[in-house]
This record gives structure tokens, C-alpha cells and sequence, in this order.
């Protein structure tokens, strides 16, 4: 991965989330190129954010302040710190009507990745670290939180350019966050001027496609019809994932009804559970498909259980390689001995 930087500065935010308030303690200058230490710290923030997968994707709406604002710094109709000034502005507009929003080091990065144009807008956070002074005492000090970006987007310039040719192709990434379980921020998103219809969430579309087949298959099918049907899609959306390719609900139904595909299609339609009809799928949740069924010695017994159950540790293996199952429903516990 080769980068130039083209345009690189940060702006401090500070809110109050008791008086609501947002002070921007903006940077004088944009940061000179070329700078090693600014190389170094654009290198590290690159890598924590291709390295994570939970990411969603999206579309700029155009004509949105952001859209406007992005194509007359491209036309050079706008310098670059005025761009980030005017940004930083338009933040602190957005936080102020998010009231448990925090702040940080607003960063933008204008920066060529293999040659290609892009342009990343970062909130870093800080840190307490700990470091040693000139007499070699230990003391407090302020770091940047690369490993928790609290937000990150990037936007594939030459994409964005083009929308206009392929309505549907997303032109911008978002680093969701490792302490954010569901969406982007919604500040973040209206900061970017993001067009919800096009908005992209695979790891939140994986959850509602396992969530489809498995009440599909537990309408429509027998067990043992549920559990191998679960599990062939599940194996042949992972070898998708190894290939970098996504899925379309099309391909879905083919797997789960080869017969009757559309069956499985107005079943979701019928749900009106909102899914995109391609995306990609992300690896971890599709193992929720997957369910077991044991049987014992002469059939003395059966047990069946989801995937979920082993993750949440209801069930599991002790020391001894006997199964454990916890949370024991009441009505079954005056029927089981005691050892």
C-alpha cells in the first residue's frame, strides 16, 4: 500500500454534554508536506481502518452541503485548510443537536492511495499513556487513540466524481467503530451529507439474511430439510467471502429453493425486513446458520441447538469432556435426577 499526501491537518472538539455546549479549537495552519511524523501517524490510522471489518458503505447525496463543498475544493475553487475550516464548522453544527456526542481531533487526509484520488475524515480520540520525562520519571501524557477510531470515512474520489454513471455503486466507506455495535453515527452521516437509501451495512444485512433463512426454514421445512439447507448456504457463502464476492437474495433463494426460488423471494418481501438484493456478506455472522442435532447411545436421547448457543455458552464442554447445559428450563429440572 503506497500513499502521497496531498492535504493533512486536524481541528480539536471539545463538548459538554451537561450544558450541550461544542468548542472548536481550530489548528492555525494546515500541516506542511512533505512531514515524516505526519507520514507515520496517516500510515497507522490507513492501516487500523483497512484492517477492520466492520464497515458499512454509502452514497454522497448530491447537491448536500458536503457534495457542494467537496467539489469546489476538487475544482480548486477552495483551498485546503479554508476546506477543513468550513468542515469543522459544519460539525459542530451537527453535534450540536446530538447532545451525547463526544468530541476529538477532527482529521481530514487528502491523500493518493496507488495513485488513486481519496479523501478520509477522521474523529480521534484521546488516550492516557503513560511515558518517561528527560530526569527518566514516569508520567502522564496525552496520545491519539488510533485503535478506536470513533468515526472514519473515506470517500473514493474518482467513484464520487463518476455517481452519476452507476447510481448504484458506493463511493464512500465507514469505519463503524470496535465500541459501536450498530450503526454510524447519525451526526456523522448527516456531516457527510449521506443518502440513507443507499446505505450499505453488511455485518447489519448478514444478521437479517441468517434471520430470513432460519424462519423460513423453520415455516417451510422439516429439521433435518432445515439443517442441511443451512448449513450448504452458509459453506457456499463463505467460499463467496474467500473470493471477495457478494451476494445477491437471488443467489440466496436459488441455494435454499432450487425449485422454487421465488418462494423464498416473496417471503421476503413479505417480512419487509429492508435488506439490499446484493451486498456483502460478513463471515461471523453467518455462522448463526449453523445448528446442531446430537443423538445419544440408542437414540436414548436427541438434542438440537444453534450456533448461539455455544457462543453464549449456554452449552459447552467442562474439563471432564462432559456437556454442560445451562439455564435449565424450570419445567423439565423436577424430571432430571441429580448427580
Amino acid at each position: 500500500m503506497e500513499f502521497q499526501l496531498q492535504g493533512f491537518v486536524f481541528h480539536k472538539v471539545v463538548t459538554n454534554q451537561r450544558d450541550k455546549s461544542v468548542v472548536l479549537v481550530p489548528r492555525e495552519r494546515q500541516i506542511e508536506l512533505p512531514e515524516p511524523k505526519a507520514n507515520t501517524l496517516v500510515s497507522t490510522i490507513l492501516t487500523s481502518y483497512q484492517g477492520e471489518g466492520n464497515m458499512a458503505y454509502a452514497r454522497i447525496l448530491a447537491d448536500s452541503w458536503f457534495d457542494i463543498k467537496t467539489k469546489r475544493y476538487f475544482a480548486k475553487e477552495l483551498g485546503f485548510y479554508q476546506f477543513s475550516r468550513d468542515t469543522l464548522s459544519q460539525l459542530k453544527i451537527e453535534l450540536e443537536k446530538a447532545p451525547l456526542a463526544t468530541g476529538g481531533f477532527l482529521t481530514i487526509i487528502d491523500y493518493l492511495i496507488d495513485g488513486e484520488p481519496n479523501l478520509m475524515i477522521v474523529l480521534i480520540k484521546n488516550a492516557k499513556g503513560i511515558g518517561i520525562d528527560a530526569d527518566l520519571n514516569l508520567e502522564e501524557i496525552d496520545t491519539l487513540d488510533i485503535d478506536k477510531l470513533h468515526f472514519a470515512a473515506n470517500i473514493d474520489i474518482r467513484r464520487w466524481q463518476e455517481a452519476d454513471k452507476d447510481l448504484e455503486a458506493p463511493h464512500v466507506s465507514f469505519l463503524k467503530g470496535k465500541n459501536r455495535k450498530d450503526t454510524v453515527v447519525g451526526y456523522f452521516k448527516s456531516l457527510l451529507g449521506i443518502d440513507e437509501e443507499a446505505y450499505l451495512d453488511p455485518s447489519k444485512h448478514t444478521q437479517q439474511l441468517v434471520t430470513l433463512i432460519k424462519n423460513y426454514c423453520e415455516e417451510f421445512k422439516s429439521e433435518d430439510e432445515a439443517l442441511n439447507s443451512r448449513r450448504a448456504i452458509q459453506e457456499w457463502a463463505d467460499g463467496k467471502i474467500a473470493k471477495g464476492e457478494s451476494i445477491t437474495l437471488r443467489e440466496v433463494a436459488n441455494q435454499l429453493e432450487p425449485g422454487d426460488p421465488d418462494s423464498f423471494i416473496d417471503f421476503v418481501t413479505q417480512s419487509k425486513i429492508e435488506i439490499p438484493a446484493e451486498f456483502e456478506p460478513v463471515a461471523k455472522h453467518l455462522k448463526s446458520l449453523l445448528k446442531y442435532r446430537v443423538s445419544g447411545p440408542n437414540k436414548e436421547y436427541t438434542l438440537s441447538f444453534e450456533q448461539a448457543a455455544l457462543e453464549n455458552k449456554t452449552i459447552y464442554l467442562n474439563a471432564e469432556g462432559h456437556l454442560v447445559i445451562t439455564k435449565v428450563p424450570d419445567s423439565i429440572k423436577p424430571n432430571i435426577p441429580k448427580a
